[in-house]
């Protein structure tokens, strides 16, 4: 887990490299029915990629009511498999962020157990084939999106700061 209160090094090079947010809609019964995912590139958003996936198993009432995908919804589409190329590169280019990073981190594993290898971003030089190093996991995602939206990059590195410590 990357602790944002261990060093202010570690906290500056989260800006180095590209940030991959990202959100997956499903269920280990459906799958990955949608995912969500932008790219925070030196403190400025930058791509962001959405769609919605074919389901492989049923969505469950409980689902729909939640996320409002139904099978009629997606069933036309391809499958989160499909998105081997996509997460695999954005893997090799950055880091990985979610609100609950197990929960992200399963989809992921459920479909590919392991990415390329990828470099390890906090420590130089290394490689990687693993998912899990590469997410970070933050406790105030929901203030952190909040100010991201109003303010600089700037102030939001100062807020971490003072919040972690």
């Amino acid at each position: 887990m990357f602790d944002l209160g261990t060093s202010f090094t570690k906290l500056i090079v989260m800006f180095e490299f590209p940030i991959h947010v990202v959100d997956f809609e499903g269920s280990r019964q459906s799958g990955v029915v949608e995912y969500g995912c932008v790219t925070l590139e030196q403190g400025e958003l930058g791509k962001s990629y959405t769609r919605i996936c074919a389901p492989v198993g049923k969505i469950s009432k409980l689902d729909r009511v939640q996320h409002g995908i139904t099978e009629s919804d997606a069933e036309q589409e391809a499958p989160f498999t499909a998105e081997w190329s996509l997460f695999a590169g954005l893997r090799e280019t950055g880091l990985f962020c979610a609100h609950n990073s197990t929960v992200e981190e399963g989809f992921l594993r459920a479909v590919w157990p392991f990415p390329r290898n990828s470099p390890h971003f906090l420590e130089s030089g290394l490689q990687t084939a693993t998912w899990v190093l590469g997410w970070i996991r933050f406790i105030y995602i929901a203030v952190f999106i909040h100010i991201w939206a109003v303010t600089s990059w700037k102030t939001l590195f100062n807020y971490l700061i003072y919040k972690a410590s």
